[in-house]
């Protein structure tokens, strides 16, 4: 499934490049970008929403999981899925990290 090489020399770099700073977003400029403003804001609700006391029903057998996830992502059409540990750098400078690491 994978296409592109791994380079793990380059994990390190990554994980030691300091959080960037938020920027505002800016003013809608073209019609493309003020669908995406308007669907941006739709789901800006659920961003904070709060963690469901129950855990998703997913398999525990992590080949299982995968291939699950493989479908979703062909019934979506999508081009790219990435699921991948998540290091405290790739936060924005003022954004509390959630206590996960995906």
């Amino acid at each position: 499934m994978e296409s592109l090489a791994r380079a793990p020399e380059l994990i390190d770099v990554e994980i030691s490049r300091p959080p960037i700073q938020s920027t505002p977003r800016a003013a809608p400029a073209s019609t493309l970008s003020v669908a995406a403003a308007q669907y941006a804001d739709l789901f800006l609700k659920f961003r904070h929403a709060r963690v469901a006391p129950a855990k998703a029903p997913v398999p525990d057998d992590l080949k299982r999981r995968v291939r699950d996830i493989k479908g979703g992502i062909y019934f979506l059409n999508a081009a790219h899925a990435g699921i991948c540990e998540t290091s405290a750098s790739a936060w924005f400078e003022a954004t509390e990290p959630p206590d996960h690491g995906f």
